[in-house]
């Protein structure tokens, strides 16, 4: 749990180098393709933008919009969003006290 406490801490104070920024993106956008190829996907899409946001996108401008994200985009909602007061974490097992896991959410 250390392990992924320090990476969320990394990964809002170390801006994200270009190369892994670029993986990600394409992560994203090859995981965006994959959807449009059923009716489902393609629906949902649609369906979840008309919802949420009251606007139709097109695919290619949800593509776009994810090709202008910048490592300063992510470093800056990454400061807003990891933030040790924000931090919580559901453990299940017989654990008596809950301190030695408080310890590990400083960041």
């Amino acid at each position: 749990m250390k392990v992924i406490v320090d990476q969320y801490a990394k990964i809002r104070d170390v801006k994200v180098g270009e190369k892994e920024l670029s993986k990600a993106k394409e992560t994203i956008k090859g995981h965006m393709a994959l959807s449009f190829e059923d009716s489902m996907g393609v629906a949902q899409f649609y369906g979840f933008a008309e919802l949420l946001e009251n606007d139709i996108k097109t695919f290619e401008s949800e593509i776009a919009k994810i090709d202008e994200v910048t490592s300063a985009d992510v470093l800056r909602v990454a400061k807003r969003l990891i933030r040790g007061d924000k931090m919580s974490l559901a453990v299940v097992g017989p654990f008596k006290a809950g301190a030695e896991f408080e310890k590990i959410l400083k960041i």
